[in-house]
């Protein structure tokens, strides 16, 4: 099992992803954060926000899951480091999930 550097708490914890999957497009993830469009999006360019997903020619969205891992670690006082594994982390069960056939 995957830990945060001070050995806390699981990555895993904060990352369980529900089913059915629900994605939401930037507004609704702004309105999750409490976050403007640029600090989301350049907490998305230094690794603290996952990249969105594409789901049209000009359209992305991120799933819930996600978003609410990443509030889960700010609110637990997780430091920058520990939030980008999680990044990380979220990322690659995505392309796990799509190994699997389980998403496109």
């Amino acid at each position: 099992m995957t830990r945060f550097p001070d050995n806390t708490t699981s990555i895993s914890d904060f990352a369980l992803p529900p089913k059915p999957y629900i994605l939401d497009r930037e507004p609704e993830v702004l309105g999750q954060t409490a976050w403007g469009s640029t600090t989301h999006h350049e907490k998305i360019k230094n690794g603290l926000f996952p990249p969105g997903l594409h789901i049209g020619p000009r359209a992305k969205a991120w799933p819930r899951h996600e978003t609410q891992a990443i509030i889960a670690a700010i609110i637990a006082g997780k430091s920058d480091d520990q939030i980008r594994t999680l990044v990380r982390y979220l990322v690659d069960q995505r392309k796990k999930l799509a190994l699997m056939g389980v998403i496109a």
